[in-house]
């Protein structure tokens, strides 16, 4: 009965379990051991489990057996508990785990066993990355907007002097040339302010419930005429209930800036861009990110393409001011810090998944609201005909 009630109990375990002899052989496994790591129970029973899903480290160099805490145990007979070791499934992927090793009694001739108890830590390393990723956001944001206070404030008096004198020049006089330079300069300066606080979130905006994929399609109209050549634009609507709240003009701005940088990185062999809009759902769609309610609706809009990908190397800066990849005269490095800020200030969430050659997907959760939706631009419901609506649309 109790052989039983230990079976059952094992079976019943959400972390992992295993047993070793002194040999450091499989002796038995529980199901969530063996669906955490992809092998069957036939093929790792009487196995060696350092050799055969503990003998590399994260960078994929050789494990040394003796520094393998189930190893030790056997060795020592000391209960043994790791913070952060690492194993490997069938299919070769690694991944995090905590594991606490405890000693079998010394049998004799059978030397000592041990019992090994993991859990598999991906999920909250990945929520940890996303935390991290935010708070490092917001203090970059918070410092930018900060910064960007203080210029604008000196550059007000410096457009408003050069146009008080501007206006006391004829327009043939040669400092009126210089002034004139002098203020296209300031203009092109508050208008990078602008940026700089739409990416820090401090800068004042009007958020009004709006059809979503009104924006969509009035962003695909304007997209129309500016990709480049070769690059075909799709779209795709999955959702009648489309209503977020979040001012009009910075939706549509998030939605060109998305499309133009996915447009950027199938410009050299040509490509397809695709923007898709529906309600997000746990079983269709990736997991919400760390920072949202999970009892609140969503909206997840997804900017596709099949491009360059993005080097895991610089995966954690696109988001930061003034970082690009693009060449010198292509882009200022602001398109994807401004889409963050403006997300954020609609209490979404914005993510990226990339392969280098392989194409990117931008992902952007926003807070579905159900309050009725005005008479606007770009504001019309879709129709059950257009919420499935694909568009290819080539300048």
């Amino acid at each position: 009965m109790k052989s039983i009630d230990a079976v059952l109990l094992l079976d019943s375990m959400g972390e992992g379990v295993y047993g070793v002899d002194a040999a450091g052989h499989c002796t038995f496994i529980n199901p969530a051991a063996l669906k955490m790591l992809g092998f069957s129970a036939e093929e790792i029973l009487g196995r060696n489990q350092h050799r055969l899903f503990h003998h590399h480290r994260p960078d994929g160099t050789d494990y040394p057996a003796t520094d393998c805490p189930v190893w030790q145990t056997l060795q020592d007979g000391a209960k043994r508990h790791a913070e952060e070791e690492w194993f490997w499934r069938r299919n070769g992927e690694g991944f995090p785990v905590s594991l606490t090793v405890t000693p079998l009694p010394d049998t004799g001739a059978a030397g000592r066993g041990a019992v090994v108890v993991f859990r598999d830590l991906s999920e909250r390393k990945q929520m940890e990355a996303q935390l991290f990723q935010a708070r490092k956001m917001e203090s970059i944001g918070v410092l930018a907007g900060g910064i960007a206070h203080d210029f604008n404030n000196i550059l007000t008096p410096v457009i408003m002097r050069t146009e008080m004198s501007l206006a006391r020049l004829a327009p043939e006089d040669p400092v009126h040339r210089n002034l004139q330079q002098i203020r296209q300069a300031a203009l092109r300066a508050r208008q990078l302010v602008k940026q700089i606080l739409d990416f820090s979130r401090r800068q004042p905006h009007e958020p009004q419930p709006l059809h979503l994929g009104g924006v969509i399609k009035e962003g695909v109209k304007f997209l129309c005429s500016a990709l480049p050549a070769g690059v075909e634009l799709h779209y795709r609507i999955d959702t009648d209930h489309d209503a977020v709240e979040a001012d009009p003009t910075q939706m549509l701005q998030v939605i060109i800036n998305l499309a133009t940088n996915a447009a950027h990185a199938t410009r050299r062999h040509g490509g397809i861009v695709t923007i898709s809009l529906a309600e997000w759902q746990l079983k269709r769609h990736a997991a919400l990110p760390a920072e949202l309610a999970a009892d609140r609706d969503y909206l997840l809009l997804t900017v596709t393409d099949h491009g360059e990908g993005i080097d895991p190397a610089i995966k954690d800066k696109i988001f930061e001011p003034y970082f690009t990849t693009k060449n010198r005269g292509e882009g200022t490095g602001m398109g994807l810090a401004v889409v963050h800020g403006i997300v954020k200030a609609a209490d979404g969430a914005v993510a990226v998944t990339s392969e280098p050659g392989r194409g990117t997907t931008v992902s952007v959760w926003l807070p579905r609201s159900a309050a009725p939706v005005e008479d606007a631009a770009f504001n019309q419901p879709n129709s059950g005909q257009g919420k499935k609506d694909k568009k290819r649309l080539q300048p």
